[in-house]
């Protein structure tokens, strides 16, 4: 079934729509949950609880497309899953993400509106189409879909170092940009 007659069809509360989101991106969704959260009973809790929250909003506001739409509301998800569980201890993969963009981007708590979301969205979609399509890939790969260093590593037939110093020069290149960029606005 299509995307779009999926999103229609979520957006009439027709259940079976559940059951062909969970067929078509469930795979997906707990591969990357478990990227990100290192845990397959949290990647199935932080999936289920995507799918509950599709459910919750499709009908006030049906996606265009609905894969970036459920791995955003998957990522929000593990992000509050992560630190509720990891509020007094540190867990490896998610603060690893986390500490990389943070000197890139600005913590949630410093974003003034939804409006300054959309801006960021729109300078960090601005940067990556500036990029080379590897580039792209591998970011996209290692800071939305949570993917180890080594996985990337293995498929991109380097060494893990080398792709950690390509990571590390596309985030000073991505600070330098919306630094240039927020400011200029």
């Amino acid at each position: 079934m299509e995307d779009r007659e999926i999103a229609a069809r979520l957006a009439l509360r027709d259940e079976a729509a559940l059951g062909e989101l969970q067929e078509k991106y469930g795979t997906l969704l707990l591969r990357v949950a478990q990227n990100l959260l290192g845990s397959y009973e949290d990647a199935e809790e932080c999936v289920n609880d995507t799918f509950v929250s599709a459910w919750d909003c499709a009908a006030d506001s049906p996606p265009e497309k609905l894969r970036p739409w459920l791995l955003r509301i998957l990522q929000n998800k593990a992000i509050s899953l992560w630190r509720r569980d990891n509020a007094q201890r540190r867990a490896r993969g998610m603060e690893t993400l986390l500490s990389e963009l943070g000197d890139c981007l600005p913590a949630a708590e410093s974003a003034e509106s939804a409006l300054e979301e959309a801006e960021l969205t729109a300078l960090l979609e601005r940067f990556l189409s500036l990029q080379s399509q590897a580039d792209r890939r591998i970011f996209l790969r290692r800071y939305f879909l949570g993917e180890t260093l080594a996985a990337l590593a293995r498929e991109e037939g380097c060494k893990p170092q080398k792709l950690a110093n390509r990571l590390l020069a596309l985030r000073k290149k991505l600070r330098a940009f919306l630094e240039k960029e927020w400011f200029s606005q």
